[in-house]
């Protein structure tokens, strides 16, 4: 398996708040239903009786056994979530009976050549706080989840750990870009000046070609970083506005990422079903022609597409800063924003769509901030929009499609995520952004 990598910093202890368990559908193994199919829960809990545990989603793609999915209650919780927020599977059986996809969440495990890396979902509150013990302590747990998680084989899980000279070589270019974009999300200067700059040198790294300088990316990012830094004017000069059909794009990854609000779809019935793909169909074109009215999940009131473009970033807070270049950071770090663990997208793409993913939870900020009557979004207003996008962006199947990587590929160029993000993070940018 490799050698464990931990973000340094980053921490993690279990609040029990139950948030993920509800609206997740997640896998279960044949073995695991058959343990938990074993205990008499009805004995234990009586208002278990006659509620459906499981339902069949076809079968493991190496060994062929039965996959399962947790049945979800009507009102989307867990079946095993207690009133009290906690796990009767836990509660009766210990840790371990819970399936792997429990136990690992709100870790990520990507198995490389090089090691195996644990990073963290950002859709959990406890994540984005940084709250808990640090992850380096629970380093033999982490060990053992990894390899239960490795022997789940999940599509996405794994990867191959042969190592060549060849891939040596792939994986210290890889390694380069992230340190040179982490060196720069390390700086003590502002996160608008972090993505300027970082945008700027994945655009050299798209004009050389990355297969042209393949096995010197490190000399190259050293030689070139510093003239590229001498050249910049600072984020708030010369920034144009997006273009129209930049917008437009940018307005469909959010509602890529409001995927979420039909996670219902699953545990719905003919009528409802179609109700859920009406609605999803109408919040495509809301979307699209920037017009409407569109329900978040977590906000009181249903939100005027145009209403974000009224509300200021305050990304020159300390606070914001820190807790999106900490999201920035750990997920390179946890290589959860390229190769199999995040929908076989290469490196280059990865990265711009890692960044312009901060462009997102700024627009997802301002919603939140414009819902409870203010026009300028706060920290609390940032941990919503880190979650909301991070819940999507982080698990879901979607940007694995081809038609989502093709439509998406004209606004990943660095140029136009440096200008999408910096409309939405300058303090100042709802004038940017007044067209989004």
């Amino acid at each position: 398996m490799g050698k464990l990598e931990t973000p340094p910093g980053a921490r993690f202890t279990c609040q029990s708040c139950g948030l993920c368990c509800r609206n997740w559908s997640i896998a279960v193994t044949e073995e695991e239903r058959q343990v938990l199919a074993a205990h008499d829960w009805v004995a234990e809990y009586p208002d278990l009786r006659d509620v459906p545990f499981f339902t069949r989603s076809g079968s493991h793609p190496a060994t062929g056994q039965p996959l399962h999915r947790m049945r979800l209650r009507s009102d989307g919780t867990c079946p095993f979530l207690a009133p009290d927020g906690l796990c009767r599977i836990h509660k009766s059986l210990g840790g371990r009976a819970k399936p792997v996809v429990c136990r690992t969440y709100p870790y990520t495990v990507a198995y490389t050549p090089v090691g195996t890396f644990v990073g963290l979902r950002f859709s959990c509150p406890t994540v984005v706080a940084n709250g808990g013990a640090p992850l380096a302590e629970d380093h033999k747990y982490l060990k053992d989840l990894a390899r239960d998680f490795r022997a789940l084989a999940q599509p996405g899980a794994a990867a191959e750990e042969a190592s060549t000279a060849a891939v040596e070589a792939e994986w210290a270019d890889a390694a380069a870009v992230e340190r040179c974009v982490g060196g720069i999300f390390e700086r003590p200067c502002g996160l608008a000046e972090k993505v300027e700059l970082a945008c700027r040198v994945l655009a050299l790294l798209a004009e050389a070609k990355q297969e042209s300088i393949r096995g010197r990316v490190g000399g190259f990012l050293e030689v070139m970083t510093p003239e590229v830094e001498a050249q910049r004017t600072g984020p708030a000069e010369g920034v144009q506005a997006p273009l129209p059909n930049e917008r437009l794009l940018f307005r469909d990854l959010l509602h890529h990422i409001c995927m979420r609000e039909y996670v219902a779809y699953a545990r719905s019935g003919f009528r409802a079903r179609l109700a859920i793909r009406f609605r999803a169909l109408c919040d495509s074109f809301r979307f699209r022609f920037n017009a409407g009215r569109v329900h978040l999940t977590g906000l009181p009131v249903p939100i005027p597409l145009t209403a974000p473009a009224e509300v200021a970033s305050p990304v020159d807070d300390p606070v914001v800063a820190e807790m999106l270049t900490r999201y920035v950071l750990t997920k390179m770090f946890a290589k959860n924003y390229y190769g199999r663990l995040f929908a076989e997208w290469g490196q280059l793409p990865g990265l711009s769509l890692l960044l312009l993913s901060l462009g997102a939870i700024a627009w997802f900020a301002r919603a939140s901030a414009w819902a409870r009557g203010a026009r300028v979004s706060t920290y609390e207003d940032f941990r919503f929009g880190v979650r909301y996008v991070d819940y999507t962006l982080g698990a879901s199947d979607l940007f694995a499609r081809k038609i989502i990587r093709f439509q998406m590929g004209p606004i990943l160029r660095p140029d136009t995520v440096r200008k999408l993000c910096l409309s939405y993070l300058l303090p100042a940018g709802p004038t940017a952004a007044a067209g989004t």
